[in-house]
């Protein structure tokens, strides 16, 4: 606890203060203030100090003073006093040492800096990865395209035409997720009908062939769970395009996603022929059904197939 005058000398301290200061008591009487504060801290506390005695306006000033021959930060904070007349007197005010909170605080900074730099580091290391797998999948599909047109077979070659669709289909999946921050939430609305647009142009159908009905509700998610979203839509989508609709008929796929109680629910349906009644997902060894219950599985998804005037999936996580 301390008191200065209206010249900003002390008047009075109490014996803590003297006794932290490594003082007797009666020689920092009359001490001008400033003088305790280290070199470093006198400019910006002085002006502190100053402008509360021009404006007799209490203050909080942070600055450093020694303390057994280290600096020790200190939190002083002064209120102006009057007399009974009303006249301007000094100021009164206690000082607290707050040297572990400040070293705290900046470890935690530190910290915070090391986290920043790391977490910029592995967003650089993401983006790279999906980088490289966007072009390795693309010289992947140019090579498949290429053995296909050397391949009389026209099942071995349709074979190596679906996967090169597939391919370039996930392949369009890592080129989007270039452009984005590992860490940034994407709003799934805007995410799932731009890539829904972009599957259907790199599947080759024609644009007449298959209707994209979408009802997506407009919120925010982490890429996470969405690129793994993206991932089953290709993969529905391709399988619609491939089986649905055999005799070039004209067909309808809907996407819908939604939230219900605290849960997120996706339906995805065309209006084709179905899937055939002995195939279901516990017992399908079929490649598109296995890739689906994978993706589903790294979002914790439960999923639900049913087959009625076409195919209708849902996941719910």
């Amino acid at each position: 606890i301390w008191m200065c005058d209206e010249l900003g000398k002390f008047s009075y301290v109490n014996k803590l203060w003297s006794e932290y200061l490594e003082k007797p008591r009666y020689t920092l009487l009359g001490e001008i203030w400033g003088e305790l504060i280290a070199e470093e801290d006198k400019d910006n506390a002085q002006s502190a100090f100053e402008y509360s005695y021009k404006e007799q306006k209490e203050f909080i000033v942070l600055y450093r003073i020694k303390h057994k021959g280290i600096n020790k930060w200190i939190l002083d904070k002064g209120v102006p006093r009057y007399d009974d007349t009303g006249e301007f007197i000094g100021f009164m005010g206690s000082a607290i040492e707050v040297t572990e909170q400040i070293e705290a605080n900046n470890k935690l900074r530190e910290r915070e800096i090391q986290l920043t730099h790391a977490i910029a580091e592995r967003n650089l290391l993401i983006k790279e990865i999906h980088h490289r797998v966007k072009n390795n999948l693309q010289v992947i599909a140019g090579i498949l395209f290429l053995k296909g047109n050397s391949i009389k077979d026209p099942s071995v070659s349709k074979i190596l035409s679906d996967l090169r669709t597939r391919l370039r289909s996930i392949s369009l999946i890592h080129e989007r997720l270039l452009h984005k921050d590992p860490l940034e939430k994407v709003n799934i609305g805007f995410y799932l009908e731009t890539l829904l647009r972009e599957i259907k142009q790199v599947s080759g159908v024609h644009p007449d062939f298959i209707e994209i009905q979408t009802d997506i509700m407009q919120f925010e998610m982490n890429l996470d769970p969405l690129t793994n979203l993206g991932f089953i839509l290709n993969e529905l989508f391709t399988n619609s395009i491939k089986h649905a609709f055999p005799n070039g008929e004209k067909g309808i796929i809907k996407v819908q996603f939604k939230l219900e109680d605290n849960k997120k629910i996706l339906f995805y349906s065309d209006n084709g022929v179905g899937i055939p009644e002995e195939v279901n997902l516990n017992n399908s060894n079929l490649f598109g059904i296995q890739l689906v219950k994978i993706f589903a599985s790294h979002i914790h998804a439960k999923v639900e197939l049913t087959s009625q005037n076409g195919t209708q999936w849902k996941f719910i996580f």
